[in-house]
């Protein structure tokens, strides 16, 4: 009987596994939402209209900074969901890192387009 157990716990670790993959997955395409949204902003603001001078701009980047924000929280769900089987999720730590350094570049762009419009 302790055979069969094991390879009951081996078929729902195996589950385990793919459903946080699938977690990691959506981060990465959430993630990457947030980085053309990024690009998309750097470019309206080099572009179209110099920073500071128009303060609705920054809902691009409030758009931006929303994104990002739920790419952490699902990439961080999939690392999390990682580490209670003892694997490693790659995919998620990029999109993680990755997901923070944009939200980072989105939430400065946020802060100097509003300081340069009021000041």
């Amino acid at each position: 009987m302790a055979y069969f157990d094991y390879l009951e716990e081996k078929t729902k670790e195996q589950r385990e596994f793919r459903f946080f993959d699938v977690w990691a997955k959506a981060g990465l395409f959430v993630f990457l939402g947030s980085l053309l949204i990024t690009i998309a902003s750097i470019i309206v603001f080099a572009v179209a209209v110099p920073i500071g001078q128009n303060v609705f701009l920054d809902i691009l980047v409030g758009v931006g900074v929303a994104v990002g924000i739920v790419g952490i929280a699902i990439s961080s769900k999939a690392i999390k969901m990682a580490r209670n089987i003892r694997k490693k999720s790659e995919l998620g730590n990029f999109s993680l890192i990755w997901g923070i350094f944009f939200v980072l570049i989105d939430f400065a762009l946020l802060v100097a387009n509003t300081w340069l419009y009021f000041v």
